[in-house]
């Protein structure tokens, strides 16, 4: 079976140097694995999102983070149905 008839949701994060330092980018790629692990359910079906965080992603906090991936992820659910 290839990576494409995968029967789960793949989550791919990108955090380039533009967004900050090795500290900043970590924390980020950390912040958006423990979203998804906790809300990977809601998700149905087999996709494969790619998160690219943006240049400002640095300078919001872990909450700001957080709920950016909410208002994310509510999008891709509604997207569902």
């Amino acid at each position: 079976m290839s990576d494409a008839e995968t029967d789960r949701t793949r989550i791919g994060i990108t955090v380039s140097k533009k967004v900050g330092n090795a500290v900043e980018r970590t924390r980020i790629k950390r912040i958006v694995r423990e979203y998804y692990r906790k809300n990977r359910d809601a998700i149905s079906g087999n996709r494969d999102i790619n998160i690219i965080a943006r240049k400002y992603a640095a300078s919001l906090s872990n909450r700001e983070v957080r709920d950016e991936l909410g208002k994310l992820f509510k999008k891709i659910v509604k997207s569902d149905g």
